[in-house]
């Protein structure tokens, strides 16, 4: 196995040529990248008022269903005094 250090090979690293891209053709894509970024930012705020709004409809029905809950078996609510039926 080569040493990490080995002089030989870091010098061979060293002598290579660069592998980058033209100027040209990496300013393109850059801008391309850019330009798609910033059309998915204009389009952000349609899907935070979708979450608010699942929210505030989730809080309310919450809510709702709370006021409505039955009353548990066996519990005797008092409505007056009970007549027998003649």
């Amino acid at each position: 196995m080569a040493d990490e250090r080995d002089a030989k090979l870091s010098q061979h690293y060293r002598s290579l040529e660069p592998l980058e891209p033209p100027a040209g053709l990496d300013g393109t894509i850059l801008s391309a990248a850019r330009d798609a970024a910033d059309k998915r930012r204009g389009r952000r705020w349609p899907y935070a008022v979708g979450v608010a709004a699942v929210l505030v409809l989730a809080v309310a029905l919450t809510l709702q269903l709370e006021r409505r809950q039955p009353e548990p078996e066996g519990a005797q609510v008092s409505r007056g005094p009970v007549v027998p039926a003649p």
